[in-house]
Order: structure tokens, then sequence, then C-alpha cells
């Protein structure tokens, strides 16, 4: 049995999220669940449940985790409607460089009118899904967004937990450990 791979959830809370939004939301963390994958969200679920929001919480939870899901969902609007880009939560920038400087399996999910800047910027080297504005949880079944979810969800999978490193001298010793460790779930880079 392999042992339940985290994946850290950078979303706006949910109150700032409008129905749809929640509906895609939730539709992706089942999804996830359904593929043996267990979301961390702050005050939601996992480890940090019951934790602090600080960023050195963020930064331990992270490192925990085997990726990252970075919901850039619109969070501000220009409230006078005049203009029709909108922005992500300012945490999906900094959990996501958090994400990307821990070298996670990041999956970056957008909207088509959220402004294309930080986690978001397709320069940033991260592959980024643009869900249409409108976009319901049958979206994640199309064409464009289905392969390249599953192909993320197979990354975090295959993430390797432990990288063992001996001498020559100490082979057997180190093939003990690793047939140890490995029956109790745990993936091993064998050096």
């Amino acid at each position: 049995m392999i042992r339940a791979r985290r994946v850290y959830v950078s979303s706006p809370r949910d109150h700032h999220l409008d129905d749809r939004q929640q509906g895609l939301k939730y539709a992706i963390l089942a999804k996830l669940r359904s593929e043996g994958l267990e979301p961390q969200e702050f005050r939601v679920s996992g480890l940090p449940l019951r934790t602090p929001y600080t960023f050195d919480a963020v930064r331990d939870i992270i490192t925990r985790c085997h990726g990252a899901l970075i919901l850039a969902f619109a969070r501000w609007r220009d409230p006078s409607g005049t203009a029709s880009v909108a922005m992500p939560t300012v945490w999906n920038h900094l959990e996501g460089a958090f994400a990307v400087a821990l070298k996670k399996e990041i999956l970056v999910i957008t909207e088509s009118h959220v402004a294309k800047d930080g986690i978001t910027w397709s320069g940033g080297g991260q592959f980024i899904l643009t869900a249409p504005s409108a976009a319901d949880p049958g979206w994640l079944e199309t064409a464009y967004a289905k392969p390249q979810i599953d192909a993320w969800i197979d990354a975090v999978k295959s993430t390797q937990d432990v990288f063992l490193a001996y001498s020559s001298k100490a082979r057997a010793t180190a093939n003990d450990i690793g047939k140890f460790i490995s029956s109790r779930g745990v993936l091993v880079r064998d050096w």
C-alpha cells in the first residue's frame, strides 16, 4: 500500500467564491480524493485544519505535501464594473511561490478573466489551465483540462518520499532499509 499523497490547496476562502466557483472547486477536490490524494487546506482539511495561518506554517505544510493545487479564481473585481479583469487572492502568489521554491508538482487553474500576473503568468515555468469564466464541473472532463489534470495527478502520485544514498560497503544494509520502508508504502529513490 502506497502512503497517502498530500496536496496543498491554495484557494480563496469559500465565502469569497460564487456558487459556480465553489462547484468547480469542490468537483476538483472530489477528483483528487477519488484518486487517493489528500487535500490540505488551511482551516478546511488535513494537517492545517486547526493550524494558525502564518508564513512558517504555510512553508511547513507545503514541505509535507507531494504537490500543490493553486486555484487562482477571481477574488477581486473592479467595483465600478468598467474593467473586465479580475485578480486572484494575493495568497495564491505567496503559496505558489513556496510550492515553486520547494519544487512541488504544481497545477495552477485560473479563469479566463483573471489577470495573467504572478502565479498565473505563463512565463513563470508552470503550465496553467485557464477555465472559461462560466466553467462548471463538466469543464474538468474536457479535452483541454482532463489530460493536464490527470498528468499532474500521476506526477504527484509518483513523487518519491525518500532519497536513499549509501556507500557500496553498506549495500546490504541499505537494501534491507529500502525494503522495510517500501513495505510501509513509502516511495524510495534508491541511489
